[in-house]
């Protein structure tokens, strides 16, 4: 089967609807397809040569002109080239589409959560009402096969903003292998942690060094060490509380990685925690480091519940009781559950691999 995915963000933008749209070809490819990738997202160096097992056609977009001049070029691709399936992967790819009078392809369309907020919302700002015709996007939506939530959270949501007969389907995202790694055993008298989050109010670094000065008099005989991944604007305060706290010796901050360098990273580490006050969509980064076997501490909200299992694989903490405290003392649970809790992290991990998403897409047909 030929496929083609159609996507505004792809590697190396990270963020969860690139790695969906690159993690779907991935196991596309896997199940024996030909998959195409079209993205307007650049690549990192011009010219260089990319590292896919599928052709990606990059064809960055005008700031100014982008909803003339895409419509126009993908009608053209789609008429030289044939294609058995069509994935429009995220917001932008779905907007593009619905300015199509015409898709000869079977195709869906992938929500990811902040649609929410945009064309499926009721009412939007003037910038969008002028280049987003909602009612032409619900008529789009009803031209697919089905239209894709990543979590069982956001369907219930989107459930509520569209026509009962736009067909809806969870399929949860899935990634490659390479964050999997034999469960290690934690060294007793020594404890890495590690965070992986943008920097911006509400993803809870904050929460996760209040919570470690706490937690030292209660781990007086280990060694502490929190790494953050990320970065953001919010980085320079995070580091001046942790400057605040005393606890520059104990804190590494390593800045925007690529996904393959937080694999090598998460080698060292032990507890993953993630305290977002967002309602999560689905949760990435939760996945990447259970496949890394690391218990997982996140928010009870939105779709995490969806991946972290309290007890099983981690622990969830309801927004309301983040207290630097009670945080401390999840933690400690944590860190004395560990390997049950990775075991945990490992068996519930290899339900969301990308061949079992490209399946569910596939099933579709």
């Amino acid at each position: 089967m030929r496929i083609l995915i159609f996507t505004l963000e792809f590697p190396p933008m990270l963020g969860g609807a690139g790695t969906y749209a690159h993690e779907l070809a991935e196991g596309f490819h896997e199940l024996g397809h030909s998959v195409v990738v079209l993205t307007s997202t650049r690549a990192t160096i011009t010219g260089q040569n990319e590292n896919y097992n599928y052709p990606v056609i990059r064809r960055p977009w005008s700031r100014y002109f982008w909803f003339l001049e895409w419509p126009l070029f993908l009608r053209n691709y789609l008429k030289r080239e044939f294609f058995d399936f069509v994935v429009f992967a995220n917001q932008g790819a779905i907007i593009i589409g619905s300015k199509l009078a015409k898709i000869d392809a079977a195709y869906v369309c992938t929500l990811h959560g902040s649609e929410r907020y945009t064309f499926l919302a009721k009412k939007y700002d003037l910038k969008t009402s002028l280049l987003v015709k909602r009612r032409r996007i619900v008529n789009f939506l009803h031209g697919a096969k089905k239209v894709i939530c990543v979590s069982q959270d956001l369907l219930n949501d989107v459930e509520k903003l569209v026509d009962e007969d736009v067909e809806l389907v969870r399929i949860p995202l899935g990634i490659a292998n390479r964050f999997q790694k034999p469960l290690k055993l934690m060294v007793k008298d020594s404890v890495n942690l590690v965070c992986t989050a943008r920097f911006v109010k509400g993803k809870g670094q904050d929460k996760i060094l209040y919570a470690m000065k706490e937690l030292l008099p209660l781990m007086s005989t280990t060694k502490l060490n929190l790494t953050f991944i990320g970065n953001g604007v919010n980085e320079g305060h995070i580091r001046q509380i942790s400057s605040d706290l005393g606890l520059e010796k104990l804190v590494v901050f390593k800045g925007l990685q690529s996904r393959e360098k937080i694999a090598i990273i998460y080698e060292d580490m032990d507890i993953f925690i993630m305290l977002s006050s967002f309602k999560e969509t689905f949760g990435l980064v939760y996945l990447e480091a259970m496949f890394a076997g690391m218990p997982v501490i996140g928010t009870n909200l939105g779709a995490v519940s969806d991946l972290i299992k309290d007890d099983v694989n981690g622990y969830l903490i309801d927004l309301d009781k983040q207290s630097p405290t009670n945080i401390a003392e999840v933690i400690v649970k944590a860190i004395r559950n560990r390997e049950r809790l990775g075991r945990g992290s490992l068996k519930l991990s290899s339900a969301y691999t990308n061949t079992a998403m490209a399946e569910s897409h596939l099933n579709i047909l």
